[in-house]
C-alpha cells in the first residue's frame, strides 16, 4: 500500500491552479507537465547530496541507475538527470 506521495510544485502553482490538489479534477496534463519538468530536478538534488555524502567526484561515476514512474516524456528524466549533473552520455549506454 502507498502511505504517500510527494510532488514537485510551488506556491505560486498552487495559487494559480488550486484544481491540481483536488481529487478528480481534471488537471492530469499539468500535473504530468510538472512531473517532466521536476522529477529530474528532484533526482539532481538528492544525487549532488548522495554525491557529497560519497566525498567522490562525479567524473568518478560509471554507472546510473534510475526509475521513475511519473515521468513520461521523451528523452527521459534520466536523460535530463545525466545533463543536470555533468556526467558523460557515454554513462546511458
Amino acid at each position: 500500500m502507498i502511505e504517500k506521495r510527494h510532488m514537485y510544485t510551488s506556491d505560486d502553482l498552487l495559487r494559480s491552479t488550486p484544481s491540481i490538489t483536488a481529487y478528480s479534477s481534471p488537471s492530469l496534463t499539468l500535473r504530468q507537465e510538472l512531473a517532466d519538468h521536476g522529477v529530474p530536478r528532484l533526482g539532481a538534488e538528492a544525487a549532488r547530496n548522495a554525491i557529497a555524502d560519497w566525498g567522490k567526484q562525479v567524473s568518478d561515476i560509471t554507472h546510473l541507475i534510475f526509475a521513475t514512474s511519473a515521468s513520461g516524456c521523451l528523452p527521459g528524466a534520466d536523460w535530463e538527470l545525466v545533463n543536470l549533473l555533468g556526467l558523460p552520455r557515454k554513462i546511458m549506454a
